[in-house]
């Protein structure tokens, strides 16, 4: 594999006029991934365009940014897992944002809700250095409601439907080889700038 390549993965919806986070009505949402760290960089993982919510990997943990300021504690892996697979859920209800690690609730804080439209996202590094997190991501899915502890339960154990209703997005990354991924619910495209597909799915 070549290492003069760098940059991360973007996908724009621009077909279903469908929106990343909900901008009526309860406007609940849970986003939920997999992620592996690759040594102890430091950089994005997720985010997001409008609604300027950020995911933040860490080589030994993970942090939730909002308008380009802190929102949440960083969140540690358990000391001698930092490059283990790990499941992140970030879940938005009545103006509470909930982080959770591999289906345990490990902080709570207040944050406003959604004000603009997001159609753009971004996974990694989005300007194509050398710096930045660096790790696999799996396994992305958004829903437009909160997702209990035992729906996370479900979603770990790889029992959740993917027909839930919702259920917005969902890219299962399972194309192997390629330069884009698609969502299996509205087949957005994710577009591989740079980072390789196959070191973004691995086994967990």
């Amino acid at each position: 594999v070549s290492q003069s390549r760098y940059g991360g993965v973007v996908a724009i919806d621009t077909t279903s006029g469908n929106k990343y986070f909900p901008l009526t009505g309860s406007q609940d949402y849970t986003l939920t991934f997999w992620v592996k760290n690759k040594g102890t960089h430091t950089g994005t993982l997720i985010e997001f365009d409008g609604y300027p919510l950020e995911v933040r990997g860490y080589g030994d943990g993970i942090q939730v940014f909002l308008n380009n300021s802190v929102l949440t504690e960083k969140v540690l892996f358990e000391s001698g897992t930092e490059t283990k697979w790990h499941h992140v859920a970030i879940s938005h209800t009545g103006q509470v944002i909930r982080l959770y690690l591999d289906g345990n609730l490990k902080t709570l804080v207040s944050a406003g809700l959604p004000a603009a439209p997001s159609t753009r996202f971004f996974l990694g590094n989005k300007n194509r250095t050398a710096t930045g997190w660096r790790g696999n991501l799996d396994e992305l899915r958004i829903y437009h409601r909160r997702l209990t502890e035992i729906d996370l339960r479900e979603v770990i154990a790889g029992t959740a439907s993917s027909s839930a209703p919702d259920l917005k997005y969902y890219w299962k990354f399972d194309e192997q080889l390629g330069d884009k991924s698609f969502d299996i619910i509205n087949r957005i495209k994710l577009h591989f700038c740079g980072a390789y597909l196959h070191l973004i799915v691995t086994g967990k």
